[in-house]
């Protein structure tokens, strides 16, 4: 028994709906910062940021502790 099943592209829908664009045309960050601001008439304000933390290794050291294990 073989089933076929008609892919359907997902799309941003909710996007789309509520600033009248196509995604697929989209291709920056920046391009979506200027429709929000032609959308909302002001510039975006960035007012919390959130970023995975920034580690800093010592290779060498690294390398040394587990050649001495």
């Amino acid at each position: 028994m073989v089933i076929e099943m008609e892919y359907k592209p997902r799309k941003t829908v909710l996007f789309e709906k509520v600033y009248g664009v196509n995604i697929e045309n989209i291709s920056t960050t920046k391009e979506v910062d200027e429709i929000i601001e032609r959308k909302t008439g002001r510039k975006l304000r960035v007012v919390n940021v959130e970023m995975f933390p920034i580690r800093s290794y010592d290779i060498d050291e690294m390398v040394d502790e587990a050649l001495r294990e």
